[in-house]
């Protein structure tokens, strides 16, 4: 059986570093126990939003590095070719581009105009709850 391919919005992953729930270290788990998929753009923007949590004192750099290096490690590098202006918000474009690229499965996010999106082509667009239980069924 394939393994899913998973993206875990931003949001997703600042939650899980921050105060992380048992929805969220099971989503976690299950994108890591998956086919995560990351992009450049989607990854800077994970490693920019850390350092200023760490630059606030919220996390440590230790923390942070583990993370980081555990994603980098777990992950499917998908090189953008095909760009996108479907979102209302363009800064959540380079999700949706990396579904695309990437032939997600899922796109796990907390961002209402994502989730509005739901499917986006081939991807279903799910909340961390919704995605748990599409996983549990």
């Amino acid at each position: 059986m394939n393994k899913p391919r998973i993206i875990l919005d931003t949001n997703i992953l600042v939650s899980y570093m921050l105060k992380p729930s048992a929805g969220i270290s099971q989503v976690v788990d299950t994108a890591l126990g998956g086919q995560l998929l990351l992009s450049q753009d989607t990854f800077d923007e994970l490693r920019n939003v850390v350092e200023r949590f760490v630059n606030r004192g919220f996390i440590s750099v230790r923390e942070s590095s583990e993370l980081l290096g555990s994603l980098v490690e777990a992950a499917e590098w998908i090189k953008i070719l095909e760009h996108l202006q479907a979102c209302r918000d363009p800064k959540d474009n380079k999700f949706l581009e990396l579904a695309i690229n990437g032939n997600a499965e899922y796109l796990v996010s907390g961002d209402k105009d994502l989730l509005e999106l739901h499917p986006f082509k081939q991807t279903k667009i799910l909340s961390a709850k919704d995605f748990i239980n599409e996983m549990d069924a």
